[in-house]
C-alpha cells in the first residue's frame, strides 16, 4: 500500500498549510495581490519551493529517523536549536489558539450559534487526532483535505482572470512589493507546521514523493485562487475573507458549503499544531502524547476567545523572517562544518 502512504503524507502536508488564512484568501491577498501582475512569478516560485522544500524535509526526516522537530533542528542549528525550539513552540501554540478561535467565529457568524460550540467541536476533533498519534492525523487530513482542495481549486478555475489589476495597497509594514522576498517569506512561515508534522511521522511511512506532489498541488491551488481573486473589486479583495466575496459574487448558492470548508481548514491546522506539540512534550516518555494533547488543547481552548485582529498582517510575516534567518544560519553552519572536515 505504498501509494496510500504517499497520498496520506501529501494530504497531511496540504492540511498543514491550508488553514484559515489560505482558505479565506487573506494570506494570498496580503502576500500576492499586493504585487499585481508580479504575483504570477511569485506564485510559480512558491510552487517550486513548496515541492522541493517538502521533498527535502520529508527525506531528511526519514533519513534521520526523527521523532520530533528537535531531531532535525538541533543537528542543523547546533546551539541555536534551543532558540528555534522556543520559537516553534510559541508559533504552534499561537496557531492552535487562533484556529480554535476562528472555528468558533465561523460558527457564530454564519450558523447563528454560540462561538464556544464551534471552538469546542474543533478542540474535540483535535484531541481525537492526537490520541490516534500519527495515524489519527493522517486519517483526519486524508478525509478532510481532498474536499477542501478540490473546492478551492475548482472555485478558482471557474473564475480565472487573465488580466491582473493594479497592486493592492499593502496592509502589513513587514511585507514589501518584492515578488521574490514575498514568495520566500510565504513558504518559510508555512514550513513551521510542516517541519513539525514531517519530523513527527514515523520514518517507515516514507512520503517524500507524496510531499513533492503535495507541494505542487499547494502551489497551483494558490496560483489559481489568486488569479480568481484578482477579478474582485479592491474593497472586496482587501476584506477579511476575500474568497467569501468571490463565492457571493460568482456562486452565492455555495456560500454555506464554503463556510463549512473554511471551518475544515481551521480544524486541520489545529490538528497539525496540537499533534506536533504533543509529540514534542511526549518525547523521552515523560508524558504520554494523548495526555500532552489534552493539556495543550485545554490551555488553548479558553485562550481562543482572544481572537487574532492583525495576526496575518504582522505575526505571519514576522515568523517568515525568523524562519528564513534560521535557515540561512543553518546553511552557513553546515558549510563551515564541511569545510572544517575537508581541511
Amino acid at each position: 500500500m505504498r501509494w496510500w502512504a504517499e497520498a496520506a503524507v501529501a494530504c497531511a502536508y496540504i492540511g498543514a498549510v491550508i488553514g484559515a488564512g489560505f482558505a479565506s484568501g487573506q494570506e494570498l491577498a496580503q502576500f500576492f495581490l499586493i504585487l499585481g501582475p508580479r504575483a504570477i512569478p511569485a506564485l510559480l516560485l512558491t510552487t517550486a519551493l513548496f515541492a522541493l522544500g517538502g521533498f527535502f524535509l520529508r527525506s531528511s526526516a526519514c533519513r534521520l529517523r526523527t521523532q520530533s522537530y528537535r531531531d532535525l533542528v538541533d543537528p542543523l542549528l547546533g546551539r541555536a536549536g534551543g532558540m528555534a525550539d522556543a520559537i516553534l513552540i510559541a508559533f504552534l501554540f499561537g496557531t492552535l489558539v487562533i484556529m480554535l478561535a476562528g472555528a468558533g467565529a465561523v460558527v457564530q457568524e454564519y450558523m447563528g450559534v454560540q462561538a464556544w460550540l464551534g471552538s469546542a467541536v474543533a478542540a474535540a476533533l483535535t484531541l481525537a487526532a492526537v490520541a490516534g498519534r500519527s495515524r489519527g492525523v493522517l486519517v483526519i487530513n486524508g478525509a478532510l483535505v481532498p474536499v477542501l482542495v478540490a473546492y478551492l481549486f475548482l472555485l478558482g478555475l471557474g473564475n480565472l482572470q487573465w488580466s491582473f489589476p493594479a497592486p493592492l495597497p499593502g496592509r502589513s509594514p513587514l511585507l514589501a512589493a518584492n515578488w521574490v522576498l514575498n514568495g520566500f517569506l510565504y513558504v518559510a512561515y508555512n514550513m513551521v507546521g510542516v517541519i513539525v508534522l514531517f519530523t513527527s511521522l514515523p520514518a517507515h511511512e516514507g512520503g517524500k514523493w507524496g510531499a513533492f506532489c503535495g507541494g505542487l498541488i499547494l502551489g497551483f491551488t494558490a496560483l489559481v485562487l489568486v488569479m480568481a481573486l484578482g477579478g474582485l473589486e479592491p474593497a472586496e479583495a482587501a476584506g477579511p475573507i476575500p474568497v467569501l466575496s468571490l463565492v457571493r459574487r460568482r456562486a452565492p448558492s455555495w456560500e454555506g458549503f464554503y463556510v463549512f470548508n473554511l471551518w475544515i481548514a481551521m480544524a486541520t491546522s489545529a490538528v497539525t499544531s496540537a499533534f506536533g506539540l504533543a509529540e514534542r512534550l511526549a518525547q523521552g516518555g515523560r508524558l504520554p502524547a494523548p495526555w500532552a494533547g489534552l493539556i495543550i488543547v485545554g490551555l488553548a481552548l479558553p485562550a481562543s476567545g482572544l481572537g487574532f485582529a492583525r495576526l496575518v498582517a504582522y505575526l505571519y510575516p514576522f515568523f517568515g523572517y525568523v524562519v528564513l534567518l534560521l535557515l540561512v544560519a543553518g546553511a552557513i553552519r553546515q558549510c563551515f562544518n564541511k569545510l572544517g572536515r575537508q581541511i
